[in-house]
């Protein structure tokens, strides 16, 4: 329930009861006038009188209720708009911050990540200076990858992100993504399964890449994490003939039976607070597919849980970017 909301129902409640009361007042009032001029004009006289100062004061009642309904919506509006307002311009200037801040990251994280690749190229590095710039290299890796989340994230936020469409292969991307979490599936010994459709002719997809990459990569890391040790993650790409589009289905070993996904897509929301990320995965993802018209699916049961992305395979101009 909004605060608007709130604000018109205390008012109302407030308004009606302050009526009720003074009707009550004005009918006991006029009752004990008319009793007391019972006896000059009679008692079914009196009963008349009454029966119509009921219906007036029913009559009454209600027009009190609809009024004060009213002039607390209007109240609660007036009184709302300074905060709204104040609400508003927080919430800008953290939007504005946060795309700001993303920008002026991936500068100096694409330097690190140049000058660590250059020196990881050197001949003669000793094995341990290697393996400590390959580990680096590593972490810048993913920095980008959270900067370049995070400023989509501030796109989507103030409602203008841009799509890239342009064909590319899907099978190749997920294979991408897979070798580049191979780290983090080596750390809990999970076993990598990539099953593709054998009668599908390709994999083709028109959409924006670096998005759909940022989905497959927050997929496949949610599953890696909360998957158990020492089981698969399955990755379905399937091609359907009748629905004209590609969908990619994860799967992974939960602990539990079942796994509550009501506000798993949900932003910040987290269901296991010792793992570590901000609760944007899901949503994030969620958000990307809509822009592409496609859909996301999230299931759990029988100890597994498998999150499906579906997208279209409709013809769109290379290289065009599309404002959403």
């Amino acid at each position: 329930m909004g605060i608007k909301l709130k604000i018109t129902l205390a008012f109302s409640v407030v308004f009606i009861l302050l009526s009720l009361l003074v009707n009550v007042v004005v009918y006991q009032h006029i009752r004990e006038m008319l009793i007391g001029e019972s006896a000059a004009t009679g008692v079914a006289h009196l009963q008349a009188n009454l029966r119509g100062l009921r219906r007036l004061l029913v009559i009454t009642s209600i027009l009190s209720a609809v009024i004060s309904g009213l002039i607390s919506y209007i109240l609660a509006r007036v009184l709302m708009l300074p905060l709204q307002r104040r609400i508003d311009e927080s919430l800008q200037q953290q939007q504005n911050f946060f795309g700001s801040a993303s920008h002026e990251l991936k500068t100096p994280l694409a330097i690190l990540r140049t000058e660590l690749e250059v020196g990881l190229r050197k001949p003669g590095l000793e094995e341990g200076v290697r393996q400590l710039l390959s580990n680096q290299l590593e972490e810048i890796s993913r920095l980008q990858e959270v900067v370049n989340e995070f400023l989509v994230v501030s796109q989507l936020r103030v409602g203008s992100p841009s799509l890239y469409r342009r064909p590319f292969d899907l099978s190749v991307l997920v294979v991408k993504v897979y070798n580049q979490l191979l780290p983090l599936l080596r750390q809990k010994n999970l076993e990598p399964v990539i099953r593709f459709d054998e009668e599908a002719a390709d994999f083709i997809v028109t959409a924006d890449e670096d998005k759909i990459r940022i989905v497959l990569l927050n997929l496949l890391e949610n599953a890696a994490k909360y998957g158990v040790r020492d089981t698969p993650i399955t990755c379905k790409v399937e091609r359907s003939a009748t629905a004209e589009e590609l969908t990619v289905e994860f799967t992974n070993i939960t602990g539990t039976e079942m796994v509550n996904t009501e506000n798993l897509q949900v932003a910040f929301y987290r269901s296991d607070l010792i793992q570590k990320g901000a609760g944007l995965g899901l949503w994030l993802c969620n958000e990307i597919i809509r822009l592409h018209e496609g859909r996301i699916e999230v299931s759990s049961g029988n100890h597994r849980f498998s999150v499906k992305i579906s997208l279209g395979l409709a013809e769109a101009a290379p290289e065009r970017a599309l404002s959403a």
